[in-house]
């Protein structure tokens, strides 16, 4: 996909930023190609970009004083990430990492205050974003406070099957790389995916997990439907 059919997709922030200044942000993008296990930047690092998704995941991780590692978002293809040192200069939170070969454009800062400065309704857009993010970091947090192991793992599963011929989960994570998705160890996801094989929900090989049971899983998830 070419940077500008990205941009013309339902990303606010770029609907927002006309004529020459479009013009302008549009040259100024940086191509940025990545593999599995890259990290774009580190917690606590510099970074003054706006990155939008061109192929594959980021994967938004924090890391504990024992090392331990802990997803807490996740950027698909076609949606931005707009790095906070761009409006304060302060760090990241979380580091920027990559469970599969991912495509990205970046903008440095000096290019998108330019843009945004001269498009006020692109400033609302840019605020509307941080305030999204913000909602969907609280829910993060009270699903890893109260929601049971079994039922994180259930709901990635289930979001993983999205947009394929049949319900199955491509296992191009590793057992860790889940785990730190869903915020455990890699020995309970393989103990809960051995459950959830034995209980007939679902069927796993070394390529997919195959959901042979989608309604016991989607009750286990908590979940009436993939949007809930």
């Amino acid at each position: 996909m070419n940077l500008e059919n990205l941009v013309t997709t339902p990303i606010e922030l770029f609907q927002q930023i006309h004529g020459l200044e479009r013009e302008h942000l549009l040259q100024r993008a940086s191509q940025r190609e990545y593999g599995r296990g890259d990290f774009i930047a580190l917690a606590g690092e510099r970074w003054p970009y706006l990155c939008l998704v061109e192929e594959g995941q980021i994967n938004l991780v924090k890391t504990s004083t024992e090392g331990r590692m802990l997803g807490a978002a996740k950027i698909s293809v076609g949606e931005l990430f707009i790095s906070p040192t761009i409006i304060d200069d302060w760090g990241l939170p979380a580091s920027l990492s990559l469970s599969t070969p991912t495509s990205v454009y970046l903008w440095h800062r000096d290019d998108v205050l330019r843009g945004i400065k001269n498009n006020p309704e692109a400033m609302w857009a840019m605020c509307a974003w941080f305030v999204r993010r913000m909602r969907q970091a609280s829910g993060y947090i009270e699903e890893m406070a109260f929601q049971p192991v079994a039922s994180r793992l259930a709901r990635l599963i289930l979001e993983g099957s999205q947009g394929v011929d049949r319900p199955l989960m491509r296992r191009d994570m590793t057992l860790n790389e889940i785990a730190t998705m869903i915020g455990t160890t890699g020995v309970m996801v393989c103990k809960l995916l051995h459950r959830f094989s034995e209980e007939g929900i679902l069927e796993v090989t070394r390529a997919d997990l195959n959901i042979t049971d989608e309604r016991a899983l989607r009750e286990l998830a908590g979940v009436d439907s993939l949007g809930s």
